[in-house]
């Protein structure tokens, strides 16, 4: 038998015209603690759920009355049921036949006759993400009700709250948690050897608000539409366009908070990073094509970091790349992407930039 997890005081609804298979998913679910709602009538179905609604869906293609497509599209028209996670369950493997389910919002498709094992997984997973897309929406209508709202104050243990909500932003699109911690290490080892060689006027305060305020870079994601920022695929021009918009956002949404916090420097510094981090040396970059040094330090610093860290983690769009490959690519984008100065300190630590992956890596 497997294990009982934490997922399994869930509501789960199976709607199969097949008693036997229904009973047999029931079965299984039930004795890992799940309540389960079982209905052999589509219709039936139809009337019922809404009345109580569960956190995750099976749901039987082939169906009388209403097949399973038919019943999804009518369900998921009510409020409640819009991002429903749904297990659509078949005995057709027809590549037509799993396309049209997903264009119609399904979460997975099981095939029949499926192992016991295979279909507690697939529960599992789905009761899983889907309650952490829930918390993720409620921190961030918590966060953008306080962007609206113009905080008329804010002490230094809100600002620990800033920096949390920063964290929620990064975990919207990123593998792994780590990746603040790692940038900030990324930013202190540039900064570090800024002071050291005493170049471009470093201080230490400065180089430690850089670190310390890092994490701040991508906080105007909130913004962005999940549809963009979570697209495996190319994202057109006019997405594009959208993405990059983070960027302002981020820079007003902290400028607007140090109104009321006598410009903190923390702040400021993050409201730099967060504008000018894709600003490119040559002028590419956006959201103001700044070029060379009109760039500002934290920002030239944030780029090196930023996109280190990214080549060395996988996306749904790309493998993870090796120190190797991600030092090859940043060392050609000297005095391109990246200020020649900032590369010249990558090169002589790229170890440390390698150990600090290793030490910071899930």
């Amino acid at each position: 038998m497997a294990k009982e997890h934490k997922y399994r005081y869930f509501k789960i609804a199976v709607v199969d015209d097949s008693r036997s298979i229904a009973m047999y998913i029931t079965d299984v679910l039930s004795s890992l603690g799940y309540s389960i709602q079982t209905f052999t009538d589509s219709v039936e179905a139809l009337q019922k759920l809404p009345e109580n609604i569960p956190d995750l869906l099976l749901l039987d293609i082939e169906m009388p009355k209403l097949d399973g497509y038919e019943l999804w599209a009518r369900l998921k028209t009510l409020p409640r049921f819009s991002s429903l996670p749904v297990i659509f369950v078949s005995t057709l493997a027809d590549k037509d036949v799993m396309v049209k389910g997903f264009a119609l919002g399904a979460r997975d498709y099981i095939t029949k006759p499926f192992h016991e094992e295979e279909l507690i997984a697939r529960v599992q997973t789905h009761l899983q993400l889907s309650q952490f897309q829930k918390q993720q929406h409620e921190m961030n209508r918590n966060l953008k009700h306080l962007v609206e709202e113009q905080v008329a104050e804010i002490t230094n243990a809100q600002l620990g709250t800033i920096k949390a909500l920063a964290t929620l932003a990064e975990y919207r699109d990123e593998d792994t948690g780590t990746h603040l911690f790692r940038v900030a290490e990324y930013c202190r080892t540039i900064g570090d050897e800024l002071l050291a060689k005493r170049l471009y006027s470093a201080t230490s305060d400065f180089v430690a608000t850089v670190a310390e305020a890092s994490p701040l870079h991508d906080i105007g994601k909130v913004a962005i539409p999940d549809a963009i920022l979570l697209k495996p695929e190319k994202l057109t021009k006019e997405e594009f366009d959208t993405m990059k918009t983070h960027t302002v956002v981020g820079a007003q949404t902290l400028l607007s908070v140090t109104r009321s916090n006598f410009h903190n420097r923390y702040l400021l510094i993050g409201a730099d990073i967060a504008l000018s981090h894709h600003e490119k040396w040559d002028g590419s970059g956006y959201p103001h094509g700044l070029s060379g040094e009109n760039i500002p330090l934290c920002g030239r610093i944030m780029a090196i970091a930023d996109v280190y860290d990214a080549l060395r983690s996988q996306r749904c769009y790309k493998p993870e790349f090796t120190h190797d490959k991600a030092f090859q690519i940043i060392t050609e984008d000297s005095g391109v992407h990246f200020d020649p100065v900032l590369v010249k300190i990558f090169v002589e630590q790229n170890e440390e930039f390698d150990n600090i992956w290793k030490r910071f890596t899930d």
